[in-house]
């Protein structure tokens, strides 16, 4: 009797199946860690991380000086927020100030943060003007006063509990919405 050297039909059919399940499952886990990774290096992940951990310091170490004079106010509304801070990325105390201008495309806005030294006396100066992000499509503050959520505060004397700031950007990747609650300590 010969003896044959090689593989069956059956054996190379099944090899090639095992070997396309091998395959099918590598190639499902490393898609999936690509896409993955294209989410959360997304550009506007950066910006809304940025935006909101300085928005979050500024507020964390938000104050109202003993003058309580009304530029010196917490004053905020739905699409703007101002008041005095001693955050650590500023040189004492400073007025700092968020706010919407139109943006350079449609459909967006851009998010812009102005530091203003208190201690200038002179209200016209400008100050340290800065644009955080052209592709700006939401921004919205809301106040807390212990009871519920308001969309407008405006006093010389108290500051909210904590600031909830909803912000949706908007690039060739898409919309994404980013929010956070900040406690503001000092009051």
């Amino acid at each position: 009797m010969k003896k044959y050297l090689g593989f069956t039909l059956v054996e190379l059919l099944l090899s090639v199946v095992i070997m396309s399940v091998v395959f099918l499952t590598v190639y499902s886990t490393f898609s999936l860690g690509v896409e993955a990774w294209k989410k959360s290096g997304s550009r506007n992940v950066y910006e809304a991380r940025t935006i909101l951990s300085q928005i979050s310091e500024d507020l964390r170490s938000a104050c109202i000086p003993v003058s309580k004079e009304q530029r010196f106010s917490f004053n905020g509304n739905a699409a703007s927020l101002s008041f005095v801070t001693a955050a650590s990325s500023h040189t004492g105390m400073n007025k700092v100030r968020y706010y919407v201008t139109p943006g350079k495309f449609n459909d967006t806005r851009s998010l812009v943060y102005r530091v203003d030294d208190i201690l200038n006396t002179d209200i016209n100066a400008l100050g340290k003007v800065q644009e955080l992000t052209g592709t700006l499509n939401v921004l919205s503050f809301s106040y807390y006063d212990g009871e519920q959520w308001l969309r407008a505060w405006n006093s010389a004397e108290t500051m909210p509990q904590a600031v909830q700031i909803s912000l949706a950007l908007q690039d060739d990747s898409g919309r994404e919405e980013f929010s956070a609650v900040v406690e503001v300590s000092c009051n």
